[in-house]
């Protein structure tokens, strides 16, 4: 069997904090973007889909909070 790090539970207050603002600077970058002439055409969203191996143009509502996650090392 693989080695996993070993995670510390719980987090502390400083280390929770800190990750909940990584994801929101990561994610703030979509705030006030619109989805596109057709619905969930634009280039943001298609980047986040496709990080995910999703069609296009797939609803994006959980897979981008999911992504935010992600790239910050939470998935």
């Amino acid at each position: 069997m693989g080695q996993y790090p070993k995670k510390r539970y719980p987090l502390s207050s400083t280390d929770e904090a800190v990750l909940r603002q990584a994801i929101f600077d990561t994610l703030s970058r979509f705030i006030g973007k619109r989805e596109g002439k057709v619905n969930n055409s634009a280039p943001w969203i298609t980047e986040i889909n496709t990080y995910w191996g999703l069609p296009k143009t797939s609803h994006y509502c959980a897979s981008s909070l999911a992504f935010g996650h992600a790239k910050n090392g939470v998935i």
